[in-house]
C-alpha cells in the first residue's frame, strides 16, 4: 500500500472537523486487547510523549500519521502510519 504525501495530511489539533470519538469507544476498543487507560497512559499522553498526530482521508480510506517518544530514552522517536478502511 502506498501512503498519501505528507503535505496533504492535517493536523488534529487544528480546526477541522473530524468524525465523532469518545474515552468510552475508546476504552471498549482497548479492553478487547485487556489494555485499559491507566495512569501509565494519561501519563505519557500528559507529559507530551506524543508529537503530533495527523489525519488524511480518502475515498475509502483514513490514515492516521503520528510520532511519540520513546518513554525511557526521549532521544528515540517512533514514526506510526495507520490505515482505516472506511465502513
Amino acid at each position: 500500500m502506498s501512503l498519501p504525501v505528507t503535505s496533504g495530511y492535517n493536523d488534529i489539533n487544528s480546526d477541522m472537523q473530524m468524525a465523532p470519538s469518545d474515552r468510552q469507544k475508546a476504552t471498549d476498543y482497548l479492553e478487547r486487547f485487556q489494555v485499559e487507560f491507566d495512569e501509565t497512559v494519561t501519563a505519557l499522553y500528559n507529559d507530551t510523549f506524543l508529537m503530533y498526530l495527523r489525519l488524511f482521508s480518502s475515498e475509502n480510506l483514513d490514515f492516521v500519521k503520528s510520532a511519540c517518544r520513546a518513554e525511557m530514552k526521549k532521544k528515540i522517536n517512533y514514526v506510526v502510519d495507520i490505515s482505516f478502511t472506511k465502513h
